[in-house]
C-alpha cells in the first residue's frame, strides 16, 4: 500500500513514528530522502511546520507536510 506525505505527517504527529529508524521502516521503497538530507531536517520540517500551523492541527499537518516534501522525494519504481 502506498503512503501519502499527509499519512507520513500524522504518523510523526500521533506517535506512529518515535525516530529515525521507524520512518526509515515506514517509507522504505516509497520514499527516501533527497540528497543531502536526512532525519535531522525532518525534525526541523515539523519544527517550521508547527509554527506556522498556529496550533491548528489541519493547518499544521499541510505545512509539516510542505516542509517534508523539501526533505523526502517519492521513489521512483523503474529506478529499483
Amino acid at each position: 500500500m502506498s503512503i501519502t506525505i499527509n499519512k507520513i505527517t500524522e504518523e510523526i504527529m500521533f506517535g506512529s513514528i518515535n525516530g529515525s529508524r521507524e520512518l526509515e521502516q515506514r517509507i522504505d521503497g516509497q520514499w527516501e530522502y533527497r540528497k543531502n538530507k536526512g532525519f535531522e531536517d525532518v525534525n526541523i520540517a515539523i519544527q517550521k511546520g508547527l509554527k506556522m500551523g498556529h496550533g491548528k492541527t489541519e493547518r499544521e499537518i499541510e505545512c509539516i507536510s510542505m516542509y517534508l516534501e523539501t526533505v523526502l522525494k517519492k521513489v521512483n519504481p523503474l529506478k529499483k
